[in-house]
């Protein structure tokens, strides 16, 4: 293997990383935006819109 391979192999690495993380962190949950979500009304989040 090259070193071409071992930096694409670690971008890779580091992409599963962060992708991972923001999995286990919740992201692409709720936004706070309540004005059009269909369960605006069991949401957790109160925020004013």
């Amino acid at each position: 293997m090259g070193g071409l391979d071992y930096l694409v192999l670690g971008l890779l690495a580091v992409g599963v990383f962060f992708a991972l993380r923001a999995v286990r962190r919740g992201a692409g949950g709720c936004s706070g935006g309540c004005a059009g979500c269909a369960r605006a009304q069991g949401c957790r989040r109160r925020r004013e819109d």
